[in-house]
């Protein structure tokens, strides 16, 4: 708040005279004008217009410059009992309400000050007839923690008169909360006292000087027994039942037992000690840090020109100073003091805190921000004090306590020998959490110490013993490496890599150069992949990477490894030119380095060929996974695990070239062994379990296929995995069985949800974003939602062409699907050139036989005969069921479509012996393979022609 001029004080003066407010009598100075009802009335208006109490008014005065205008004198000017107040008052009055002078005083040239009847102005009774001098002043800028104070404001007016205990970490707002509870509601008491209560002596003395205020008979020669009749004058309620006392800052809950009283009033205690039931029999409540919107509306209300901020910059602020309040206090003041830019903060901040917080700056806080989470000296172990120092290394989210009892080879003596010992660990924890120093989970089995209080007791370890920091931060590293289980990608290792997954970035892992530590870095990047969180997967690699140095160690096999598991992430992730170019540059240094058996190029060369078949290059990829698989099986053996992966791969090749019989007796091999080995109800054998399904499905056995795809989906909900690419797919194969099975509505309804689910997790351009939308624009055609479905056959057809090329197989899906859309819509020209673009291509990429070469000729056929071509429609048509015949056989559902749809080309051109035959036939084999009710043997028995959508080639 701005301070008061000279000539403000000289307007308001003059002022007040021009309009005829009479100088103050009695030989009372010159500059002072006498106050009429209209004055007095004015400021009480405005008063409770900001529903300021008496004493809130008069803080915000004395700040501004007027320590004058106290609470008493706020109270004697509103009631009348003041005649006088200073032209400086005035113009500090206006000031704190934000109006003129003329507006606060009125014209008042009417009334007579001489002759006011103050009878008629009431009498201010908000204020408790004692109020304490160690009071905080009320802060003006206290933020939320409504919740805390209704709760607090509860229990003390509840039937129980015990005490109430806010504990926490110190700078969380313990003394904040029980100050604003005082201001808030002092109307409620008649004397309300603050006793600063680190030390008995301080509580005596306060205790006294109370008894004095409240005119109690003492002595004044014994001290206990004058704090003796003050406490019963406090339990009695003689001479008031109507008080408050606030213990501030206990340290000794048993030292302060004594001096609680037991009576009618109420008394808050604050306190950094957690445990108070022996000494009170009361339990305390934790005091949490602020919400995040309670600290970005602190930081948006004090910070200057944050509004000019991007919204991630504050948001980050935010985050690093982990919402404390008293952090979020100081950070405001130094922005708004020293106008540094946030981002400049934000370096200084990580760069040394325990430095940054040394900075003094205007806040009401006694001593230097940064001492506040000192280990308080002489009130732990050395024990506990060391482990305080340890846990400031690992990362801000709890820490299992399981995790700090695995003995690693490498620690400081002192370290080994607390960490072998759990009895002492487990004191040691129990100190730590006394003095809110740590947070205790329940049952005690993790640990966690707020962000800020790591990041000073870092600074200040480093600056005063940095060579203890540096083994305590390698301790961190090889106790995080000591907790891999060394099989990543099995389900029971979760739980030992989460205990450490989130502590490898901010506990600088990442930067050591461990072979124990860089193990653990791949191993989670393996498990992260297996898991589907590839998002994650990509920022640690990127960072690993980084941190190793990539360039210059090219041929570390760590570094290499890494590579490898970072190229599939990105390539899951959506980024498949990088993960290829990552993979071919990996893989020609691993050949080089390491030969081509070694088991990290086994790996890389089978990612490599994943890149092959995703390019569309299907007859390369499977030559190179059949050579892998040979490899794998000579030297790990047939059952190997890799050796499954890779047959896997070779699967999904054979799927890709059209050849699902062989692809089927591949996954159910796989599918096999894994639910032998790993229990039917593992990740890797359920989504080998889709794989059986989706060979099912494009061999045309609808029905088995959504009896696996729907237990697989039900046992994927059981384990409540998230929205990952792998569950993401199982959504998708859900809708596309159910379509197949003839449910078309439900179908639908998968998959939009699929493909909305798939836009917000993976992204728009996400291959199997654009592979769910090529499978729904059909699902939209057979629900006659038609110009949907155009609309987005238009657009994911631009999207695969700008991903994967116009010639990519499933550009040419995506291309084919739409123009089923548009001959249904009528436009059956459109249909044709799209069907003759994408058939030429496929032929040329695929060959004629292939299942999709063939699914476009169908459609083509049925747009010629839209246009009248039927003798054309009919050529194709005979192509389509000879191919079709040898390829998929001659109950395929796409092979009886063909026919039928033949047969009526050529009983259109005259055919009225074979055609008709012809057309029976295939709503028999149809009806015998789908059932009379499929909507496909509906549309042939009414006399439609089938169409044959392409679904694309998946990852």
């Amino acid at each position: 708040m701005r301070s008061i001029c000279s000539a403000e004080v000289q307007s308001a003066l003059r002022w007040s005279n021009q309009q005829g407010f009479a100088p103050a009598q009695d030989g009372v100075r010159m500059d002072e004008v006498s106050v009429t009802r209209r004055v007095a009335d004015r400021v009480r208006s405005l008063r409770a217009e900001r529903s300021w109490s008496a004493r809130e008014l008069a803080e915000a005065c004395i700040r501004a410059g007027a320590p004058s205008l106290t609470r008493s004198t706020i109270a004697k000017i509103e009631s009348g009992t003041r005649k006088s107040v200073t032209a400086e008052e005035i113009a500090v009055l206006a000031q704190v309400f934000e109006v003129s002078t003329s507006e606060l005083l009125g014209s008042g040239s009417d009334l007579d000050p001489l002759r006011a009847d103050w009878s008629q102005v009431p009498r201010a009774t908000d204020l408790p007839q004692v109020w304490g001098r160690e009071i905080p002043f009320r802060n003006l800028d206290f933020t939320g923690r409504e919740t805390e104070l209704a709760a607090l404001r509860g229990r003390l007016v509840s039937e129980s008169t015990a005490p109430q205990v806010l504990y926490g970490l110190g700078g969380v707002g313990k003394t904040e909360i029980a100050a604003e509870y005082a201001h808030r509601f002092a109307d409620d008491y008649d004397v309300v006292w603050w006793v600063r209560a680190e030390r008995e002596e301080i509580i005596r003395a306060s205790l006294v000087s109370l008894g004095r205020l409240l005119q109690l008979p003492m002595e004044g020669r014994d001290i206990t027994g004058d704090v003796e009749a003050v406490l019963d004058a406090l339990r009695t309620g003689d001479p008031s039942r109507r008080w408050l006392l606030v213990f501030d800052n206990v340290e000794d809950p048993v030292m302060l037992r004594e001096y609680v009283p037991d009576g009618p009033g109420h008394a808050i205690i604050t306190s950094r000690v957690a445990r108070w039931r022996q000494a009170l029999r009361v339990d305390g409540v934790e005091v949490g840090v602020f919400t995040r919107p309670e600290t970005m509306e602190y930081l948006r209300r004090r910070t200057r020109g944050l509004e000019r901020e991007s919204p991630a910059v504050p948001e980050d602020l935010a985050t690093e100073l982990g919402d404390l309040p008293l952090a979020v206090e100081y950070t405001a003041a130094f922005l708004t003091a020293t106008g540094l830019p946030v981002t400049s903060y934000l370096d200084r901040w990580r760069d040394n805190v325990h430095e940054l917080l040394a900075t003094p700056v205007d806040i009401y806080y006694s001593g230097q921000v940064a001492t506040t989470w000192r280990v308080p000296p002489g009130k732990v172990t050395e024990d506990a004090e060391l482990l305080f120092r340890l846990l400031a290394y690992f990362g801000p989210d709890p820490v299992p306590a399981e995790l700090l009892a695995i003995r690693p080879d490498t620690a400081p003596v002192p370290v080994d020998r607390l960490l072998s010992n759990r009895a002492e660990l487990r004191r040691a924890l129990d100190e730590l959490a006394r003095f809110s120093l740590v947070r205790l989970s329940a049952g005690a089995s993790t640990v966690e110490v707020h962000r800020v209080v790591q990041a000073v007791t870092r600074g200040r370890l480093e600056q005063e013993d940095p060579q203890l920091a540096e083994e305590l931060r390698r301790c961190v590293h090889v106790l995080l490496a000591a907790s891999d289980p060394g099989h990543p990608e099995d389900d029971d290792s979760d739980r030992r890599y989460e205990w450490s997954r989130r502590h490898l970035i901010p506990s600088g892992a990442l930067e050591s150069r461990d072979a124990r530590v860089q193990a653990l870095v791949i191993n989670q990047l393996t498990r992260l992949n297996a898991r589907g969180d590839v998002r994650q997967s990509v920022e640690l690699g990127r960072q690993a990477l980084a941190s190793w140095g990539d360039e210059d160690w090219p041929d570390d096999l760590s570094i290499l490894h890494l590579r490898v598991q970072l190229a599939i992430a990105l390539r899951v992730s959506g980024q498949g030119d990088e993960a290829r170019r990552l993979n071919a540059e990996t893989l020609e240094r691993l050949l080089g380095s390491q030969g081509e058996q070694h088991e990290v190029t086994l790996l890389c060369r089978a990612s490599h060929n994943i890149d092959l078949r995703l390019a569309g290059a299907y007859d390369a990829a499977l030559a190179e996974d059949e050579r892998l698989v040979e490899m794998q099986e000579h030297l790990y053996g047939a059952d190997d695990r890799q050796t499954m992966v890779v047959r896997d791969n070779l699967a999904a090749d054979l799927r890709s070239l059209g050849r699902f019989v062989q692809a089927l007796d591949v996954d159910q091999r796989v599918h096999s062994w894994y639910e032998a080995e790993l229990g039917p109800l593992d990740r890797r054998s359920l989504a080998s379990s889709l794989m059986v399904a989706r060979d099912l499905r494009q061999l045309g056995r609808y029905e088995q296929a959504l009896e696996i795809v729907r237990r697989v989906t039900e046992a994927t909900e059981d384990r409540e995995e998230p929205w990952n690419a792998d569950r993401l797919n199982g959504l998708t194969e859900l809708g596309l069985s159910l379509r197949r099975a003839g449910h078309h509505r439900e179908a639908r309804e998968r998959l939009e949800e699929s493909f909305e689910r798939h836009r917000a997790t993976l992204g728009d351009s996400h291959r199997q974003t654009l592979t769910t939308a090529t499978n729904l624009i059909h699902d939209r055609r057979l629900n006659w939602d038609l110009a949907s479905a155009e609309s987005l056959g238009h657009d994911i057809v631009a999207e695969w062409d700008a991903v994967a090329g116009p010639d990519h197989p499933n550009t040419c899906a995506a291309s084919a699907n739409l123009a089923i859309t548009l001959r249904a819509a009528g436009m059956a020209k459109l249909a044709g050139q799209r069907n003759e673009q994408a058939l030429s291509t496929l032929r040329e990429r695929l060959g004629t036989a292939h299942p999709f070469t063939l699914a476009v000729q169908t459609n083509l056929a049925s747009d010629l005969a839209a246009q009248g071509e039927v003798d054309r429609a009919a050529r194709l048509g005979e192509e389509v069921v000879a191919a079709s015949s040898e390829t998929l056989g001659e109950r395929h559902v796409h092979t009886l479509a063909a026919s039928a749809n033949l047969a009526f080309d050529r009983r259109a051109l005259g055919d009225e012996g074979e055609a008709p035959e012809m057309r029976y036939r295939a709503i028999r084999l149809f009806d015998e393979t789908l059932g009379r009710d499929h909507p496909t043997v509906r549309l042939l028995i009414g006399g439609g022609r089938v169409d044959v959508d392409v679904e694309p080639m998946s990852l």
